[in-house]
Parts: C-alpha cells; sequence; structure tokens
C-alpha cells in the first residue's frame, strides 16, 4: 500500500466506514478532485476542515466546519463532501442548500470576500454538483 492509501485506511477506520469504500478509491477520488480543481480554479489555495462561529439575524451561535474552501482571486468556493451515492444526485445536492448558505454567509461576513459558488462533492460517484 502507498502512504496515502495507508492513511486513507486510518481514516475510514477512524470514522468506522471500512465497508463503505477501499483506500484505494479514497486516494483516487481524492486525486480527482484535485485534479478538477486545479483546472477549474488555478493558482487557487485550498484549505480543508475550516472552522466557522457565526450568529445569525435570530442571534443563533452556529458553529462547525467547512469541508474545503477554495480561496481564488475574485473570491471563496465552499466544497462540501457527501458520501452518499443517488441516482438524483442534483436533488441531494440541492438538500443542503440551508448548510451551504450558512457557511456563505459566515464567509462572506467573515472575510468581506465573496462565496462564488457553493459545491457538493460526491467522491464516490466522481461528480461535483453546484448548489449555488
Amino acid at each position: 500500500k502507498s502512504g496515502q492509501q495507508e492513511v486513507a485506511a486510518r481514516l475510514l477506520a477512524n470514522w468506522q466506514q471500512q465497508k463503505a469504500a477501499k483506500p484505494e478509491t479514497l486516494v483516487t477520488a481524492c486525486q480527482r478532485l484535485y485534479q478538477w480543481i486545479e483546472s477549474a480554479f488555478p493558482g487557487s489555495t485550498v484549505s480543508c476542515e475550516v472552522p466557522i462561529t457565526w450568529r445569525n439575524d435570530q442571534g443563533q451561535l452556529l458553529q462547525g466546519f467547512i469541508d474545503m474552501l477554495i480561496e481564488t482571486a475574485d473570491g471563496y468556493v465552499i466544497v462540501d463532501h457527501k458520501t452518499t451515492y443517488k441516482l438524483d444526485f442534483l436533488a441531494e445536492a440541492a438538500s443542503h442548500a440551508a448548510q451551504l448558505e450558512t457557511y456563505r454567509k459566515a464567509v462572506e461576513q467573515a472575510t468581506s470576500k465573496k462565496v462564488l459558488k457553493t459545491i457538493i462533492h460526491f467522491p464516490l460517484m466522481g461528480i461535483c454538483a453546484n448548489v449555488f
């Protein structure tokens, strides 16, 4: 096994997901995602597991982690990973719109930069779906 596959195996074990995917599948999905990012957003910077804290208009405090935040010269792209496998992946992506809208508002408020896109990444399907 490669070093990347060993890391993937540990991650799967830590999350008790050994039956969900093979380590080599995760490595391939990761490589495909980074190749896509480089072609879609050349020269961008990628940050993973970015912590956010944001208070909404109702005064509720929301905390979480953005799976992937891509910084481009023009603003940000938010990527959220979902390991579900759905035939109607567009409907599945749309079902997470409220979560991504919260992330968008938090990032824009914290950085004063625009979020250009929010994307759901389905690594097991090899698909990235734009939400907005």
